[in-house]
């Protein structure tokens, strides 16, 4: 689980990146958002498809923790190991 989080977290990155580098673009040169994007891309070093590729890649990223139900039997395990899970919501420090 900790490697899909952290994966995750570094694609999040990237895509933020792109964009950010695309918004910039697209003030300073005046041009499309299409162009922009493509600019982005050849500027970070990724392909053209930019954040649509990021999506797929987490959607692959995340697909055998969900289609093997590996996630719930995560988060079955650590909900049965911990002492402090009860069947009521904490509502302390809300």
């Amino acid at each position: 689980l900790s490697y899909m989080i952290s994966a995750l977290g570094k694609l999040k990155d990237a895509g933020l990146r792109i964009i950010a580098t695309a918004e910039g673009v697209q003030i300073t040169q005046f041009v499309h958002p299409d162009i922009a994007m493509k600019r982005a891309c050849e500027l970070n070093k990724t392909d053209n498809k930019g954040p649509g590729n990021i999506l797929g890649r987490a959607k692959d990223l995340c697909a055998p923790y969900f289609e093997n139900g590996l996630l719930e039997k995560v988060i079955a395990t650590t909900v049965a190991n911990d002492d402090t899970a009860t069947d009521q919501p904490q509502t302390e420090n809300l």
